[in-house]
C-alpha cells in the first residue's frame, strides 16, 4: 500500500518557502555585487591567492561567476591604496619610533617565497602606536635605511 506526504502529516513546500529561498540567493548576489565584492576580492588577493583562485573561490561562495577583468581591476585598486597609504602625510613628532622585519610568505613572481617586510612603528606623545610605513628590500643595507630615513622625513615627521 502507498501513502502519500500528506497521509504522514508533512506539509507540501508552498510558493512562500520558495520564495524565500530565490529572495535569499539574490541577496547573496546583491552583496557579490556591493562593497563585499571589492571585500572578498581584495582579503583573498591579500592573502596571496592568484586570479583563477579568486574566481574559483567567490564562485564557489557565491554560486556566480567573475571575470579576470574584475579581479585585476579590483586588485589594482588594493594596490592604488596602499600606495596612498604608505605616501599620506605624518605627524611631526614621534615620542619613539621602532624599526623591525617580519618574515612573511609573498607571492612573487609566481612563486611564493619569504621575504623580510620592514616596517617603521611610531609611538606618539599620548602613547598612541601608529605604523609608519612598510618596506620589502633584498638587502637592508645603509642607503636602504638612509631612503627610509628620507622618506618618512618628506612624509613630515621632524628629526632633531
Amino acid at each position: 500500500m502507498h501513502r502519500s506526504n500528506d497521509d504522514y502529516g508533512i506539509p507540501k513546500r508552498t510558493a512562500m518557502q520558495e520564495s524565500r529561498a530565490v529572495l535569499f540567493e539574490e541577496r547573496r548576489l546583491e552583496q557579490l555585487n556591493s562593497v563585499q565584492r571589492h571585500s572578498c576580492i581584495s582579503a583573498l588577493y591579500a592573502r596571496g591567492m592568484s586570479t583563477r583562485d579568486i574566481q574559483a573561490h567567490v564562485g564557489e561562495l557565491y554560486g556566480v561567476t567573475i571575470s579576470p577583468d574584475l579581479v585585476s581591476a579590483v586588485t589594482a585598486s588594493v594596490i592604488d591604496e596602499v600606495h596612498a597609504w604608505q605616501s599620506r602625510p605624518l605627524e611631526s613628532t614621534y615620542a619613539i619610533v621602532f624599526f623591525d622585519a617580519l618574515r612573511v610568505k609573498i607571492r612573487d613572481e609566481g612563486l611564493v617565497r619569504n621575504k623580510a617586510v620592514n616596517l617603521a612603528i611610531g609611538v606618539r606623545c599620548s602613547g598612541h602606536k601608529e605604523v609608519l610605513g612598510l618596506w620589502i628590500e633584498q638587502t637592508k643595507g645603509v642607503k636602504f635605511w638612509l631612503r627610509v630615513m628620507n622618506e618618512l622625513k618628506a612624509r613630515g615627521v621632524v628629526t632633531s
